[in-house]
């Protein structure tokens, strides 16, 4: 069985080519690999569902200054966000 990374690179292939979707030639060249730019700019849900990202020290102190507003029982820690150096969100995040 192919790892997730490889089923995620031959989805984007089967994607690009049989959807015709613009930008095939340059992800054929890349051989449909993506970077970590290329998951941040795709993954606008953590700007959604987070409510906070940035620095891990950012996002704690967000959280201490709005910390009245979430009602939480617990505290909420700063998560990495997985495949983005040094950025995290106020939420875990499931990886789809």
């Amino acid at each position: 069985m192919k790892s997730g990374k490889e089923r995620l690179r031959h989805f984007r292939r089967f994607v690009h080519e049989k959807g015709g979707l613009e930008g095939a030639e340059k992800e054929h060249k890349r051989d449909f690999e993506m970077g970590p730019v290329d998951r941040f700019l795709l993954r606008t849900r953590y700007f959604t569902d987070s409510g906070i990202i940035g620095s891990k020290a950012y996002v704690s102190s967000l959280y201490l200054a709005f910390k009245h507003l979430y009602g939480a029982k617990r505290e909420k820690v700063p998560r990495r966000i997985v495949g983005i150096e040094g950025v995290y969100s106020l939420k875990r995040l499931a990886e789809a």
